[in-house]
């Protein structure tokens, strides 16, 4: 998926361009909807190292569905000013984020669109992350978003307390966060990300399978060792590796922990993290700065 900082200025221009005066805080906000499900992922795998990974995989994958980023949306815009203006910046902002990320190649990823009636992914794979147009992009992106920022309004955003507001907002709130065990069963049946190959380990030999920008961690011995989603250490038969990075394989099982190579992509280290990190931390001060406007200005009518 293009870095954050992509997202932001892409989204944003086109925001723009559709209404003047849109709120970009909410289109900002609408950037990241789609990628706080792998946020949160990556975080709880640093942090709770018992963690059923592929459960939490399937899961950060169900919640970026466009079908969950339209409960989150909803959520948001139930607790807002102007909910119905709110819902459509955000709902819209996910579609785009989405079809934006099918562009990318990503082996056996993509954006989950129809869920929860179809859980296939679209992947339009045009472009790999690497190609030189994205880090142009990200060095533009990161122009228009520094040349709007001082433009952004920072008026209230959230309605006056109420107990209707808050009731919708905490039942989306709970159905987004528990609806997505109960999907989780059909992406397994599919075998999205792989998972039903990779759930059992004896009968993986002679299965295909593909990795994703898998972590290269080993290239001492004949096969280089790479991490996968699960946890797992796979070796990769017909294939040497230099050091660092990670890789996208496509192969056949030989062993259950061994996997004969038919295609690789090599992707260079850190390539998406820091733009991505520093576009979360932009959106992040956005709304800090909103949020001590808004009391500044309540303590002074006060």
């Amino acid at each position: 998926m293009p870095n954050t900082l992509i997202h932001l200025g892409a989204q944003g221009l086109s925001a723009k361009l559709v209404k003047h005066d849109i709120d970009m805080r909410f289109v900002f906000l609408a950037c990241i909807i789609p990628d706080l499900p792998w946020v949160v992922q990556r975080f709880a795998r640093q942090v709770f190292g018992d963690i059923d990974r592929m459960e939490l995989m399937l899961r950060s994958g169900i919640q970026s569905s466009l079908f969950f980023c339209l409960i989150f949306s909803a959520a948001i815009a139930a607790i807002s000013r102007k909910s119905m203006t709110v819902f459509i910046i955000l709902a819209s902002g996910s579609l785009i984020h989405l079809l934006l990320d099918a562009t990318q190649k990503k082996w056996a990823r993509g954006s989950f669109l129809l869920a929860p009636f179809d859980w296939h992914l679209t992947a339009f794979e045009w472009l790999w992350p690497e190609n030189t147009i994205f880090p142009i992009l990200t060095i533009l992106s990161l122009i228009y978003i520094m040349l709007t920022w001082r433009s952004i309004r920072h008026d209230a955003v959230f309605a006056p307390p109420s107990i209707v507001r808050y009731i919708t907002f905490a039942v989306l709130a709970i159905i987004y966060m528990a609806a997505p065990r109960m999907f989780i069963p059909a992406l397994v049946e599919q075998n999205v990300y792989f998972s039903k190959t990779l759930s059992d380990f004896d009968a993986r030999p002679g299965k295909h399978t593909v990795f994703d920008r898998a972590p290269i961690i080993d290239v001492s011995s004949p096969t280089p060792v790479i991490r996968i989603y699960t946890g797992e250490s796979i070796r990769l038969a017909n294939v040497k590796l230099s050091p660092g990075g990670a890789v996208s394989v496509k192969g056949v099982f030989i062993e259950p922990d061994l996997v004969r190579v038919d295609s690789i992509h090599e992707h260079p280290p850190f390539l998406r993290t820091l733009p991505s990190v520093v576009g979360l931390v932009l959106i992040a001060l956005l709304w800090i700065q909103t949020f001590y406007i808004r009391i500044r200005a309540t303590r002074r009518r006060s």
